[in-house]
């Protein structure tokens, strides 16, 4: 005679979700002291393209854009590169305080001072 095993199912509890976070819904202030600590690449090519919140902060705020870093960009001549630094330039709202180039000729340096 054989005897079948009782089945030992032993389900766990479902833990309850962990809340989430609205990201978008962060004071201004709490993004701006988010951003500060950022690299200023990190902003341009990401953070002020997440929502419209976020990028109310990356544009508006001209402190994040005191310091306008190209280094990354390695022709100034280009096309894409005066682009970016255009928009560097503007975000400072005229409050640039120092400028970094890893390759910067004189016509770029030229059209900085003229911006």
């Amino acid at each position: 005679m054989s005897r079948a095993m009782p089945s030992c199912s032993h389900s766990r509890p479902k833990r309850p979700s962990p809340p989430t976070a609205d990201w978008a819904a962060l004071p201004p202030d709490i993004l701006f002291t988010v951003f500060l600590k950022l690299e200023q690449r990190d902003i341009f090519r990401g953070a002020d393209s997440v929502c419209t919140s976020w990028r109310r902060v990356a544009v508006g705020e001209p402190v994040l854009w005191r310091h306008v870093d190209m280094r990354e960009v390695s022709l100034l001549r280009s096309t894409r590169g005066l682009a970016m630094l255009t928009t560097r330039m503007n975000r400072s709202a005229g409050q640039c305080e120092a400028f970094s180039a890893g390759r910067c000729d004189e016509s770029s340096l030229t059209y900085l001072v003229q911006m």
